[in-house]
């Protein structure tokens, strides 16, 4: 009997001795990293299906010295509220430098020099009525222009990495034409750049087609015969001066969280079509008719017409008479 108590007494007595540092929890990095990493990679994913991001896992293995540094974290012995503390804040800046390689941006300009290069893609309208161009990039500054002088089209990109092709068939009377780009971008800290200029016939109706990423777009189309132009990219920068050289024109845009400016003539009928209710809009002499629906007061007599359908994200959409 005398046994069994000094045994129990002897077992509380070791509870009670135990320190509360050596009850703590111990946190394994490895766990919380690649936890993270998976979500990390999921919601990248989702943002570029959106054509929010563009996203290039190829630049993933430039950060294989993470490896090395994770492999040190996960032998720490990290414990308690200290343990959790510097096991989240490293995955987190480990996981930021992942976020930051692998997305596509063409705002920054890097600090290294990224060798910029030129490739310059002609296509002639031959005789064809109509021109229908496709522009199919990712992360980009996009220009548009027309000159008298071009008789059809001409794609110039300046890029650090310049992989734009074009393929071209006549369907009909019509001249079907695609320009296409891989990703511009090479390494984060080493900078990279994808410009492209677009410049149009004036002389043949013109139907345009922009599928980007992530992209800037301005340009003037006043004197192009633009009779349609659908844009689909992610959030982006949009600012474009219009004419009322063809008797109507259907534009087209899906965008997420961008910042949109037409310029258009005031002798020329607007109507807006938006199903945004998250958008700010300021419509220079164009009347709200319903919540979805706006036009000009001149837009029924109007000799040339500017069509507009809006699907966007939370954005700014302006337009602007000159």
């Amino acid at each position: 009997m005398s046994n069994k108590t000094e045994s129990k007494t002897s077992s509380e007595t070791e509870k009670t001795n135990t320190s509360p540092r050596e009850h703590a929890k111990k946190w394994n990095f490895g766990g919380v990293f690649w936890g993270l990493f998976i979500i990390l990679i999921g919601v990248l994913l989702l943002l570029e299906n959106f054509k929010i991001v563009d996203v290039n896992f190829a630049n993933l293995w430039r950060l294989w010295p993470v490896l090395i540094i994770g492999l040190g974290l996960s032998l720490l012995s990290l414990r308690g509220w200290f343990g959790a503390l510097v096991s989240f804040l490293a995955a987190v800046i480990l996981l930021g430098l992942v976020a930051l390689t692998v997305i596509d941006n063409p705002i920054y300009p890097g600090i290294i020099g990224s060798n910029t290069q030129t490739i310059t893609q002609t296509e002639f309208a031959n005789g064809a009525k109509s021109l229908q161009i496709t522009t199919q990039t990712g992360a980009a500054n996009i220009s548009l222009s027309s000159s008298r002088q071009q008789h059809g089209v001409e794609a110039v990109q300046k890029s650090n990495r310049p992989t734009l092709t074009k393929t071209a068939e006549t369907i009909g009377d019509s001249r079907h034409v695609t320009f296409s780009t891989k990703s511009a971008q090479t390494f984060w800290f080493n900078g990279s750049n994808n410009d492209i200029a677009l410049n149009f016939t004036q002389s043949t109706p013109l139907s345009l087609v922009l599928e980007t990423g992530a992209t800037s777009i301005t340009g003037d189309l006043s004197k192009t015969k633009l009779t349609s132009l659908a844009i689909k990219t992610g959030a982006s920068e949009i600012n474009l001066r219009l004419g009322s050289v063809q008797k109507q024109q259907e534009i087209t845009i899906n965008a997420g969280a961008s910042d949109i400016t037409f310029h258009v003539p005031k002798e020329a009928g607007v109507q807006i079509k938006s199903d945004s209710a998250l958008t700010e809009t300021n419509f220079e002499g164009v009347d709200k008719i319903s919540d979805s629906l706006y036009e000009s007061p001149n837009f029924s007599e109007a000799k040339s017409k500017i069509i507009i359908n809006a699907g966007l994200g939370v954005s700014r959409f302006a337009i602007e008479q000159y």
